[in-house]
């Protein structure tokens, strides 16, 4: 199965476009004692056939829906386009060589 989104990894080393991934959003809100904050997360998820040697630091990797340009860092990033942070990493090698595939946080 051929997965339907493209998005954009922006690394210390560089900007690396990957199609054929599968981009999830949730939207909400978390209530605590003090405040209402916002609880929008998504989840990437990408085949090892896309990215067989993935490696992400949620300290300082970002990621964008689809092909877009660099625009110098993340604040300049998330102004003009659809722009998370790397929250997690998992890897799930297991099962048939088609279902393995990293799953990435973001926030």
């Amino acid at each position: 199965m051929k997965l339907p989104h493209t998005v954009t990894l922006f690394q210390p080393s560089g900007r690396t476009v990957l199609s054929g991934v599968l981009l999830e959003s949730t939207r909400g809100t978390s209530v605590s004692k003090t405040a209402m904050n916002s609880a929008d997360t998504v989840t990437l998820h990408i085949p090892f056939s896309v990215a067989p040697d993935l490696r992400l630091d949620p300290e300082t990797d970002y990621f964008a829906y689809g092909d877009v340009p660099d625009e110098g860092n993340y604040q300049a990033n998330r102004e003009k386009h659809e722009v998370y942070r790397v929250t997690s990493v998992a890897r799930y090698d297991y099962g048939s060589p088609q279902m393995r595939h990293w799953e990435v946080g973001g926030k």
